[in-house]
């Protein structure tokens, strides 16, 4: 939930009670707006005296449009007849005459029945963008609120304080010199009082003497310059800072250069109108992007579970009607043995069915090898399974003996085959697995000594 400074007035009741609009408003917006503080400080509690007031102070006064109203701008209702405080999302902080207490609306055009007029720009060197991240039911999850800072054109260019800053006096090298020869000794002046022979033997030492003088002179001035020159640049640097233009903050330093003062303008703690509209697209392109990716991820998410609903569904039928044919040449066997006392008989019909079931298992191998979602040595692991399972299958069908070992022996003869076709050579050793089968001889050797 995003909290503004206004929310934190919201039921209070104003000194001057009903008619407190223009009182509100100057507490809700002197948190950030100086105009506004001095308004509340100094009682302008009038409508029409807070209108003159920006007027003056040359805050520019529009006249009301949709979306014209920034977080903290102030909108004026019909003939300067009522204020609120604009929350920068179509709604308002203001003072309410029916309940007597600073509430916030959500539609600053419905104020009953007074229509918007103006706005009072004390927004100031600013603007807002609130951004919400929604999923792909359209539920916020993310709010972010963003103070923007963008340039004041209406700013004066301050020059009598630049002017007062880059006027300050500094000190000349000369004229102290000058000064300085006129009230300190002068060594080599000294020598003109002196026995010639005297004079000219202590020249140099004089001449020494007045240029250590005139260094330290030197020094003095040129450090009192580097503090004047300090002070200059610390001004500077606040006069820019204070100022909310950022034409202004570059003539400010473009006449500091001048002086041989090189100062930052620090416009890029503004962004200009081009820069809010970017900021505010690629905000919009973010949200529905994510939407996007959001909706394509629950596309996928459905598909994938029809399409496993739709595979279980078959699988779950297919072994419906194997063991629904396994049951039934089951029935018929143990109908036919018992009818005959020598064993089962099996009809065309029947021979077909247990030759599908016992193909069930194989087939599934075939499958798997034609799509290439098993390696050689699975392969050949499913078909000893397979084989397995064929096994179990007689043991079931043929209790007393039957020609089910050549059923058997003709589903694997023809699937290996096949394989053969596909992997050549590899499977070559996949041949007679049946009859080699342990199991399987001892099935045989069973049903031939019975």
């Amino acid at each position: 939930m995003i909290i503004s400074y206004a929310d934190g007035f919201l039921g209070q009741t104003m000194k001057n009670g009903t008619n407190g609009c223009a009182e509100a408003v100057g507490l809700m917006g002197a948190g950030n707006s100086q105009f506004l503080a001095n308004e509340y400080n100094n009682g302008q509690y009038s409508v029409p005296g807070m209108v003159s007031d920006a007027q003056k102070a040359g805050i520019p006064v529009i006249p009301y449009q949709a979306g014209a109203a920034n977080p903290n701008d102030v909108i004026v209702y019909g003939d300067n007849d009522h204020v609120v405080l604009s929350d920068g999302n179509g709604g308002y902080y203001g003072n309410s005459s029916s309940q007597n207490q600073i509430v916030h609306g959500s539609d600053a055009t419905q104020m009953g029945g007074l229509q918007p007029t103006a706005i009072i720009k004390t927004g100031g060197q600013g603007g807002s963008f609130n951004f919400q991240a929604k999923d792909a039911n359209r539920n916020p999850f993310i709010n972010l609120a963003a103070k923007i800072r963008t340039s004041n054109p209406n700013e004066p260019f301050d020059q009598q304080s630049l002017m007062d800053i880059l006027s300050q006096p500094t000190r000349s090298y000369a004229h102290e010199k000058r000064i300085h020869y006129l009230t300190d000794r002068d060594y080599q002046g000294d020598l003109l009082f002196l026995n010639p022979d005297v004079a000219r033997w202590m020249k140099d030492s004089a001449k020494q003497l007045n240029d250590n003088r005139d260094a330290d002179l030197k020094e003095q001035i040129d450090q009192a310059n580097q503090q004047t020159r300090l002070k200059q640049a610390m001004q500077l640097a606040q006069l820019i800072n204070r100022s909310g233009s950022v034409d202004n903050r570059r003539g400010y330093a473009a006449m500091a250069k001048m002086f041989g003062i090189n100062l930052p303008t620090n416009d890029d703690q503004f962004v200009n109108s081009s820069d809010l509209l970017k900021t505010q697209v690629q905000l919009n392109n973010a949200e529905r992007n994510y939407n996007f990716q959001q909706q394509q991820a629950k596309q996928a998410q459905d598909n994938w579970k029809k399409e496993f609903d739709l595979k279980k569904a078959i699988s779950d039928r297919q072994a419906q009607i194997e063991e629904q044919k396994l049951a039934l040449a089951m029935a018929k066997s143990a109908a036919r043995g018992s009818g005959s006392g020598k064993g089962p008989h099996y009809s065309i019909g029947d021979i077909a069915k247990i030759k599908e079931t016992l193909s069930a298992p194989f087939q599934q191998v075939l499958q798997a090898a034609s799509d290439g979602s098993m390696s050689g040595d699975e392969i050949r692991e499913a078909l000893k399974n397979a084989e397995y399972e064929n096994i179990n299958t007689l043991s079931l069908l043929e209790p007393d003996g039957g020609p089910g070992s050549a059923y058997g022996q003709e589903v694997e003869d023809n699937t290996i085959n096949k394989l053969k076709d596909w992997y050549g050579d590899d499977m070559s050793d996949q041949d007679h697995t049946w009859t080699n089968n342990p199991i399987t001889r001892w099935l045989g050797w069973w049903k031939h000594d019975a």
